[in-house]
């Protein structure tokens, strides 16, 4: 029996100092690492665990268990700066050995049709990140919702700097649990298996507990269509969100494009403005203790329409994902930046049913494993813009 693990909530504090001061961590007495080792304490809501192909109600690890994980991924963390300041590379998980399950004649028209409405992004350079001082603000504002935080979690999102991004489309709402069972019946019986990039594309319900995923053997449907068909697909991998996006002529958004269209022109930290609002997004304040419909919570609607950008479900984008990758862009700014070449993780953003205010931010980062699946993870697809008669501009001025 495979246990689970947290999704990774960003940097500890030592890796956090040597980002915001442009320090190295070479020669770090090992006494100064252990005296500021955090050792949070964390609230249930923030604790969103990975389902790894587990045996169906295998419990969540201990508290210490849990501190254990977290002490780890604070050495790693050192590590990771240390190798960055020696420039060394990333060593990158294995490609897919299989290749994509080909879609019936006709099948891809039919998915399109199903889609979600894209609403336009107008691209322009913003500002991408966060500062220590909003970093602050969101702590305290998590002990306002009774929560326990540590600015720690927030080191991955700095230092702030400017990124360009050219205009895209963006999906209105996150993709549905319907919508993602047809792509997976249109591929055919076991595709959910390696039909995505020779990978799995999602997890069932007879694998894990918290799918609601069904497969007779023949045909996918969901365990109770009629409360399900409408909720965010979950228990969905990296690999699964892309193939679908694929095979509806879109893709996964940027990192970059991804923020853009949560933050707008004004740089908002959340989709609506700039102060936590309860009752705009589905999180640990809501008690809903689930996920609701995609096309709830209009409320939450940021500046370009795009609906859940903060709460529901967490949405992978495209992007590989490293802790110090923001330190680099600040030092070499490039426009339309696609992420780390290679790495073990990918990005995740824009908090869940379970996370508060600190997880919802339009600047937060999150990561997991391509291949894992969570209850609390889904996506949505994103697409370039369309094109423009002569003479349109397609990108609005610096910071607008």
């Amino acid at each position: 029996m495979l246990g689970k693990r947290q999704i990774t909530h960003g940097i500890p504090a030592i890796a956090a100092i040597a980002l915001l001061l442009g320090l190295t961590v070479l020669g770090l007495p090992s006494t100064l690492a252990q005296q500021n080792t955090p050792t949070p304490t964390v609230p249930v809501q923030t604790q969103v665990w990975l389902d790894l192909t587990a045996t169906a109600g295998a419990p969540p690890p201990a508290a210490n268990a849990f501190t254990a994980t977290y002490e780890a991924e604070f050495a790693n963390a050192v590590r990771t700066v240390t190798a960055a300041s020696q420039s060394t590379p990333v060593t990158a998980p294995p490609e897919p050995t299989g290749s994509p399950t080909p879609m019936p004649a006709g099948s891809e028209s039919a998915l399109r049709a199903s889609a979600s409405e894209l609403v336009p992004v107008t691209g322009g350079v913003f500002l991408m990140g966060t500062t220590l001082e909003e970093a602050s603000q969101a702590v305290d504002e998590c002990a306002l919702y009774g929560s326990t935080c540590d600015i720690a979690w927030t080191a991955d999102s700095m230092p702030a700097h400017p990124v360009t991004v050219d205009s895209f489309q963006i999906e209105v709402l996150e993709v549905s649990a319907q919508q993602f069972v047809q792509f997976l019946n249109e591929m055919g019986p076991n595709s959910h298996l390696t039909g995505c990039e020779g990978q799995r594309c999602a997890a069932t319900a007879a694998e894990v507990e918290s799918s609601f995923i069904t497969f007779d053997g023949q045909e996918y449907g969901l365990t109770n269509e009629d409360i399900l068909a409408d909720k965010p697909i979950t228990s969905v991998t990296w690999y699964g969100a892309q193939a679908y996006c694929q095979a509806i002529g879109r893709r996964l958004p940027t990192e970059a494009e991804w923020e853009r269209a949560a933050r707008g022109p004004e740089n908002y930290i959340y989709p609506w403005g700039f102060t936590f609002d309860p009752a705009r997004a589905n999180s640990s304040q809501s008690g809903t203790d689930g996920t609701t419909n995609v096309y709830e919570y209009q409320v939450s609607a940021g500046p370009y329409g795009a609906v859940n950008q903060a709460g529901n479900v967490q949405e992978w984008v495209a992007d590989w994902y490293r802790s110090d990758y923001y330190a680099q862009q600040a030092d070499n700014p490039t426009a339309n930046p696609q992420g780390p070449p290679t790495g073990t993780e990918k990005v995740l953003r824009g908090g869940s049913w379970d996370t508060g205010p600190l997880f919802l931010r339009t600047v937060h980062r999150r990561s997991a494993q391509p291949f894992e699946t969570s209850p609390a993870v889904g996506f949505r697809c994103a697409a370039d813009a369309l094109p423009q008669p002569a003479g349109t501009p397609t990108s609005a001025p610096a910071n607008g």
